[in-house]
């Protein structure tokens, strides 16, 4: 882990300083990724994520945040909803994901960088074409909302790209399930 000056300690400074470092880049992390994490903990924890729902639309992309703050809001989220344990067990969930698919994309600031990663991280563009060869053997009637009801089937995408990487380009023979 990374030396902390966070005093106070928590019970999930561990944990959370486990995802943070996993994360970070030059010891801070983007502000959007930590309250998507933020509002995911929340949610594990029964809390009301309206507040940092609202929080996330007034930030300004490429705003970066420091681990003690970050330690401190998730010690917040434990003790504020007294669920320690669940929210503990989601932040272990979060690590595995980080460390099975990579960091999460966050809005850096850059609109065309951060698209490029959304699209990586989530394996768009070998679905898509999935999608779009499936169904030309079998054309629904409605096209797109046949390919919006079989990406809703889909597994994952994430999981979908860390299944076929990228430097295996994909042709459309490959079975996905």
């Amino acid at each position: 882990g990374s030396p902390r000056s966070n005093t106070m300690g928590g019970p999930l400074d561990d944990v959370a300083a486990k995802w943070f470092d996993l994360c970070a880049k030059s010891g801070q992390i983007y502000l959007t990724l930590a309250l998507q994490a933020q509002m995911r903990l929340e949610e594990a924890g029964g809390a009301d994520t309206t507040p940092t729902s609202d929080r996330m639309l007034a930030v300004k992309p490429g705003t970066m945040l420091g681990q003690d703050a970050f330690l401190n809001s998730i010690n917040g989220i434990a003790a504020g909803t007294g669920k320690e344990a669940e929210v503990c067990a989601e932040l272990e969930a979060m690590i595995a994901e980080v460390q099975e698919l990579g960091v999460p994309p966050a809005e850096t600031g850059d609109g065309v960088k951060d698209m490029d990663a959304y699209r990586r991280y989530h394996g768009l563009d070998k679905s898509l074409a999935f999608l779009l060869q499936s169904l030309l053997v079998d054309l629904p009637p409605q096209p797109v909302q046949g390919m919006i009801d079989k990406l809703e089937k889909m597994p994952q995408l994430a999981k979908l790209r860390h299944k076929y990487p990228a430097d295996e380009p994909y042709h459309g023979n490959i079975k996905i399930d």
